[in-house]
């Protein structure tokens, strides 16, 4: 059997420009993972790989690109990805299934290119402005196609730079429009990962994504059991489960095939309680989450070996993009990176990742 071909455009979101084609370390890390998954064992989910490629992002220049090494992209054409990896198609389905909480429904907008117009920074404001007083303000507008939280533009509302604000526009423009929503405090972020296969939707782990206050990913942490089933630790892993099942659902009548990532969040209520946003967006690709996933599965052996990983105990992992020097109690693998140390930890107790995630303390 041939190894598949892989094309990693990490961040051709925002075109197969510079950033797709980009040595910035954590584009190139993650690149690098992509392929360690893809040219190790083959996960049971992932078909079979013979004359296939595999692309990070399925668009146009990336068949373009498997058409020329003689291969076919391994799974949905490039019109279907782009439809249902827009932010919008998400944001649609959260309505229509009423994910999303009550307190913020009325508060969502999708802001089509041609709405981001002249004077479009003054309707921005003018929606922020007639907010209830819990939301403070403080809004975002996040580009419809865009990755690790890149090219947001917001503020808080009275005190908005306009010129600023107006600057960002033409940006999100370019990347097929905006989603204006409230800037929220967050206790947890979270994700599921799927696969989407012609004879079904295969489940394949929660996470918990770990971020940078701007929303950057360090990386995700989970739980391992002895079935080498991954769950995040959260008390809310079995709602956004639900949730997200029903986006992929509609992504998949909408012929959508391959790797998915479903993301949420936890966030503070008008009263501090916690609730759930959840199926916040369709990543419709291979994400980080799918090769933690994937690196959490492979040390399973070390698990049970080392940690006594048993029928009814779980181990907490944690896939770090930029690891330092693992404490003692940690057991570390280090995973293939340019400039970067990506790696995967397994420990006893979750509470000896702290010093992977740092950077995530305001």
């Amino acid at each position: 059997m041939s190894t598949p071909h892989v094309i990693a455009n990490v961040g051709a979101e925002e075109g197969e420009g510079p950033l797709a084609a980009s040595a910035e370390p954590r584009v190139a890390t993650v690149a690098g993972l992509l392929t360690w998954l893809l040219d190790g064992p083959r996960p049971a989910w992932l078909p079979e790989t013979e004359g296939l490629a595999w692309a990070w992002l399925n668009t146009e220049a990336a068949a373009a690109e498997a058409a020329q090494a003689g291969r076919r992209l391994g799974g949905a054409l490039p019109g279907v990805v782009h439809t249902v990896h827009d932010k919008a198609f998400a944001a649609r389905v959260a309505r229509e299934e009423r994910m999303v909480p009550a307190c913020l429904r009325e508060y969502l907008a999708v802001f089509d290119p041609d709405d981001l117009g002249p004077g479009a920074e003054r309707r921005v404001v003018e929606r922020v402005e007639a907010w209830p007083e819990w939301l403070e303000g403080r809004f975002t507008l996040k580009p419809r196609f865009g990755t690790s939280a890149r090219g947001r533009v917001g503020g808080r509302v009275p005190g908005v730079d306009l010129d600023a604000l107006r600057g960002g526009l033409p940006r999100l423009r370019e990347r097929g429009g905006a989603l204006l929503e409230p800037w929220l405090r967050r206790r947890e972020d979270l994700s599921v990962q799927f696969y989407v296969g012609d004879e079904g939707v295969t489940l394949l782990g929660g996470l918990t994504q770990r971020t940078t206050p701007a929303g950057g990913v360090l990386g995700h942490t989970g739980t391992l059991d002895a079935r080498g089933r991954v769950a995040s630790a959260s008390t809310h892993e079995e709602a956004q489960r639900e949730a997200a099942l029903a986006l992929v659902l509609a992504a998949r009548d909408a012929g959508y095939r391959g790797p998915a990532g479903v993301d949420a969040f936890v966030f503070e209520g008008p009263e501090g309680e916690p609730l759930l946003r959840p199926a916040t967006e369709l990543n419709a690709r291979f994400t980080l989450g799918t090769i933690a996933v994937v690196a959490a599965k492979r040390m399973l052996g070390e698990a049970r070996d080392h940690l006594g990983l048993r029928p009814g105990k779980l181990v907490p992992f944690a896939l770090v993009l930029d690891a330092p020097d693992p404490p003692p109690d940690v057991i570390a693998h280090e995973l293939p990176g340019e400039g970067l140390r990506p790696a995967l930890w397994l420990a006893e107790h979750a509470d000896a990742f702290a010093p992977a995630f740092v950077s995530e303390a305001p």
